[in-house]
């Protein structure tokens, strides 16, 4: 069987969505349909935005962080 070996963008990008779903169950909001009504945007937005983390705005960052309650910390680590 072959290996796979993955980028660190690749790596990186795994994190981040790892953080954030750790963050949507541990901060009650539950799925990403509920996170993107917080947001208010549209389910499909932040779908394709967490498929590729780098066309997140800062301002959108910080909101998921504070509504998912993730410490600025663990979000720098895997920006």
């Amino acid at each position: 069987m072959s290996k796979i070996y993955l980028t660190e963008a690749a790596k990186r990008d795994d994190e981040f969505r790892r953080t954030i779903a750790i963050g949507l169950a541990a901060s009650g909001v539950g799925t990403q349909k509920a996170l993107a009504a917080k947001m208010r945007v549209k389910p499909s937005t932040l779908s394709a935005k967490l498929k590729d983390p780098d066309r997140f705005r800062r301002d959108e960052l910080r909101l998921m962080a504070r509504i998912l309650h993730i410490e600025p910390e663990a979000m720098a680590r895997v920006l």
